[in-house]
């Protein structure tokens, strides 16, 4: 059985969903890239690599650098569980869309 070539007018749509999908993962990579680099991960890392811990003597203040580590953990852990999606992805099945598109291609 032989089936009819998608309409141009399919090929672009499509081709606009598959534009749109990169845009958003790029953007959603974007911010997720923003946040991280103007959280407290790099400020607590920092500070447990500073002078702040070694003390008066020169030798490493372990307390302060396992607090340090320990912050550097649980942070990450907050960030780990800040995986919000855009509104735009919310209840965007992308699988499907994709299946859809490769078989319009094929």
């Amino acid at each position: 059985m032989a089936t009819e070539p998608p309409a141009a007018s399919k090929l672009v749509y499509l081709a606009e969903l598959k534009t749109r999908l990169r845009e958003l993962r790029e953007r959603q990579a974007t911010d997720m890239l923003i946040r991280m680099s103007t959280s407290a991960v790099g400020e607590t890392f920092r500070g447990a690599l500073k002078g702040s811990s070694t003390s008066s003597s020169g030798h490493i203040n372990i307390k302060r650098l396992i607090q340090g580590f320990e912050n550097l953990r649980k942070t990450s852990q907050q960030l780990n569980d800040l995986h919000e999606l855009p509104e735009e992805l919310m209840n965007v099945d992308v699988r499907r869309l994709l299946r859809g598109y490769e078989k319009l291609i094929e």
